[in-house]
């Protein structure tokens, strides 16, 4: 077991980011919440791609193999819809 130190991360606006791209979202807590981190302090996002694909297998024949886990992930990932800001637009690839 890795011991991992948790490091708080400043809350407050981040008035510069619009557009952010997650490739390998599987909906596992640690992507839910980063993600909503990024919609809650982005206040300028315009536009947020989720792709729940493994990034190791990007371009390669295996690439959509793993249907189940990509629609487990899919499912997560519309769950951000709820919260996120006025003219911003989700796409999940």
């Amino acid at each position: 077991m890795i011991d991992r130190e948790l490091r708080k991360v400043m809350k407050g606006p981040n008035k510069h980011l619009k557009e952010v791209e997650i490739i390998g979202f599987v909906g596992r807590a640690i992507d839910i919440d980063l993600t909503i981190y990024l919609l809650e302090s982005a206040i300028k996002l315009e536009k947020i791609v989720i792709a729940p694909r493994c990034p190791a297998l990007l371009g390669t024949p295996w690439e959509f193999n793993q249907i189940e886990k990509n629609e487990r992930a899919i499912k997560a990932a519309k769950q951000h819809k709820k919260i996120l800001p006025r003219g911003a637009k989700l796409l999940i690839q």
